[in-house]
């Protein structure tokens, strides 16, 4: 995993991720007023791992425990119009890479030359995660056919039923309660709206920090939670944000 600029993060610049590459941090106004779900699927198109998704790759015929993570990327930015991928990445048009072998290794590159190799799509998922406070599939190989099917089928399981809640109830939204968390405590909805995404989730982080912070201590003062007991990092509310791997 790369290091993320964190002071960059907060301050809501743009991070060069790439030569010619620039990934912009959109307003969370901006990302609602875009389109939630379309905005969630552009994201998960640079930032998805094999394992993230066993059964819609089983479905075109693809063994998610063999292709390899930057021939997906590949293959799911190809979809991504320029239109949807704007608000993080400007006027740069992904569909628009080619692949080609440069120095026996597989890369991308357009029109102007700028080229993705697998580093650079590391570099681009990794800032695209800290920025959204999502974790990274490390999971890369199966221990048998059975634990292979399995997840095929799980995952299949989960979108179904999803689909079920959703003719059910609606689309739900990812962000509302996250935004109507944040704005209640800060008393403006405002000023919620107009972090950029990745102040927005290191806000929302921080403030779950706080949150077991200081329900420990007050575990610990009445008595019901033994000091021994427990991680000492969460009592530290303000220690550096790391995203977790899964």
């Amino acid at each position: 995993m790369f290091a993320v600029d964190e002071a960059r993060l907060i301050t809501g610049d743009p991070f060069d991720v790439g030569v010619g590459i620039t990934l912009n941090q959109p307003t969370m106004r901006q990302i609602l007023k875009f389109g939630e779900g379309e905005y969630l699927s552009t994201v998960s198109a640079f930032t998805s791992q094999p394992f993230d998704m066993p059964y819609q790759l089983s479905k075109i015929g693809i063994d998610f425990a063999e292709i390899k993570p930057f021939e997906l990327f590949r293959l799911l930015i190809a979809g991504v119009p320029q239109s949807n991928s704007q608000l993080l990445f400007g006027d740069l048009d992904f569909s628009k890479f080619v692949p080609v072998v440069k120095e026996d290794e597989l890369v991308l590159i357009n029109q102007d030359g700028i080229i993705i190799d697998s580093i650079t799509r590391e570099r681009i998922a990794d800032n695209l995660r800290r920025m959204h406070g999502m974790s990274k599939n490390i999971i890369t190989s199966c221990e048998n056919k059975f634990t292979h099917d399995l997840l095929i089928s799980q995952q299949k399981k989960d979108i179904e039923r999803a689909q079920r809640r959703a003719e059910m109830f609606g689309e739900s939204s990812v962000y509302s309660s996250l935004i109507s968390s944040l704005a209640c405590k800060w008393h403006s909805y405002d000023a919620v709206l107009d972090l950029k995404i990745g102040q927005f989730f290191d806000a929302i982080v921080r403030m779950g920090y706080e949150q077991v912070a200081t329900n420990l201590y007050r575990g610990i003062y009445s008595g019901n939670v033994s000091f021994k007991d427990i991680n000492k990092k969460d009592l530290d509310w303000m220690r550096p944000i790391k995203t977790q791997n899964k």
